[in-house]
């Protein structure tokens, strides 16, 4: 088995998608099973790339922090992030900054001596281009924004107890322009910024919006690309069995923006998991149907359409682009 990707493209036509049971979207990317199984998170789209991150990375030599994935199924990036005073390294989100491609992507570093140093880098074909130190701000999350700026989720790597902001703003050369968000506007005894058991922040930029979802806390916020804040909204996830006496909600793994504004998630952990779209109105979770059974996730997005895995497969992992807006 090969462990390079494969492109195929399949026309479907457009009325198959308003039909009662929706026909199967263009395939836009298989991947082996074995390689998806091998990427220790879980990949995302993003302007046109599929993106893998391996958190694992600086334990084992021979791996690369990062991998990116070309529309024509060959490994266009694979970058490891080295250095003779760097111990081991690990990053922790990626962006395209150019579809040469060139990527930026945030993480941190560990001397011989232990001591940690958190940056930003970016990278291209000849490897890591520049870094630029961001201590103590350790992005979690971070998205590239029309206007080339850099727009991060993170917390104080120090000591996340601080009263710190926690969406930074940079310029396209990593100078910090502003901070958002102190820490105690959000009452949650988990840092908002982390991974929590209801699932991982999430940033993105989509036209004139940049949109933040924070899981302890449940919220969504969206700022415009000038740095106003434009809405906030608290949205509980869904009661994963609502015929069982517990409170454990869906969790939420990725969440997308599309360029209608739209936000899109896969809600799992449950018999109520699926695609479900963010109602700001009644901010709520609403669940959209129907969709093609084998269809799972979300991956990323491409104008108004999201990409999700179908599962149909047992030998490699389709990832297609599926238009949820007729199922709305």
């Amino acid at each position: 088995m090969t462990n390079t990707l494969r492109l195929t493209i399949f026309l479907t036509p457009l009325m198959a998608l308003f039909s009662q049971t929706p026909a199967a979207p263009p395939v836009v990317r298989t991947m082996p099973d074995q390689e998806l199984r091998n990427l220790k998170n879980i990949p995302e789209w993003k302007h046109g790339w599929l993106t893998a991150v391996d958190p694992e990375a600086g334990q084992t030599p021979s791996n690369p922090h990062v991998k990116v994935y070309a529309p024509d199924g060959r490994t266009a990036l694979a970058i490891r992030v080295t250095a003779p005073d760097i111990e081991r390294a690990r990053i922790y989100d990626v962006d395209i900054v150019d579809p040469s491609p060139r990527i930026v992507a945030s993480g941190v570093a560990w001397s011989s001596q232990g001591v940690p140093a958190t940056f930003l880098l970016w990278a291209d074909r000849s490897g890591v281009t520049r870094i630029v130190r961001t201590n103590p701000f350790l992005a979690q999350r971070l998205c590239v924004a029309p206007d080339g700026g850099i727009w991060t989720v993170g917390v104080n790597s120090s000591d996340i107890e601080q009263n710190d902001e926690i969406v930074w703003r940079f310029d396209a050369s990593g100078r910090l322009l502003q901070k958002f968000m102190p820490r105690r506007e959000f009452p949650s005894k988990s840092h908002p910024a982390l991974n929590a058991d209801s699932g991982r922040p999430w940033i993105g930029a989509v036209g004139d919006r940049i949109g933040v979802y924070l899981a302890e806390p449940q919220t969504w916020l969206e700022f415009t690309s000038a740095g106003a804040l434009a809405g906030r909204w608290v949205v509980p996830l869904p009661i994963a069995n609502p015929k069982l006496q517990s409170s454990k909600t869906l969790n939420l793994p990725n969440i997308v923006m599309t360029a209608d504004g739209a936000v899109w998630a896969w809600l799992d952990r449950g018999p109520t998991s699926g695609l479900y779209a963010l109602d700001k109105a009644k901010t709520q979770w609403v669940r959209i149907s129907p969709i093609p059974e084998t269809f799972a996730g979300v991956y990323g997005a491409e104008h108004n359409k999201i990409l999700m895995r179908d599962r149909a497969e047992t030998v490699e992992v389709r990832y297609v682009l599926f238009d949820p807006a007729p199922q709305k």
